[in-house]
């Protein structure tokens, strides 16, 4: 089921259903084998569960172990940084393409996703935005909002404390 179910991630109602079934149905088979002596030798009976039990197992890490495995450590890295430096209570702007992993990482109550702004998220009550791998256009924040921290692995910058220059963008807007 591991195997099958990779492919549809989101959407997985369909394999509420079947796995008790599956399940059900596999144990008959077990039940089966162990209660037919007459058919089945008993220990080549265990020994044939054991190895199918142990291959279910290793097809199923094999499937799924990609989806344990971080392919960006920037975001462990930004994340923890913004879990030293900021409050525990801060509400966190952790854009990362919609990929919830940064913020996740944060410790912190906040957006995943930058899709609106920078106005409405300090109204909605964000007080960091962190970048991790950040890029020219999000360094340009550096202008606009006190830096915490810029690194190029990561770069929090504090909502709460424009700069001059911010302070003059927001009096224009």
């Amino acid at each position: 089921m591991t195997v099958l179910a990779t492919g549809n991630i989101q959407h997985d109602y369909y394999q509420i259903l079947i796995m008790p079934t599956l399940s059900i149905f596999a144990a008959l088979g077990v039940d089966f084998i162990l209660e037919k002596k007459e058919i089945f030798n008993r220990k080549i009976s265990f020994l044939i569960i054991a190895i199918g039990i142990v291959f279910m197992f290793a097809f199923g890490w094999f499937a799924v172990r990609d989806y344990y495995s971080i392919q960006h450590p920037n975001l462990i890295l930004a994340g923890q940084a913004v879990d030293r430096l900021t409050p525990k209570d801060a509400k966190v702007v952790a854009p990362f393409g919609g990929d919830t992993t940064l913020l996740y990482y944060t410790n912190r109550k906040g957006w995943p996703v930058f899709d609106r702004s920078l106005k409405e998220f300090k109204k909605a009550g964000a007080s960091y935005i962190a970048f991790a791998d950040p890029t020219p256009e999000e360094l340009h924040l550096e202008t606009l909002f006190k830096p915490v921290i810029v690194t190029p692995e990561y770069a929090i910058f504090d909502l709460t404390q424009p700069t001059k220059q911010g302070l003059i963008e927001q009096k224009k807007n």
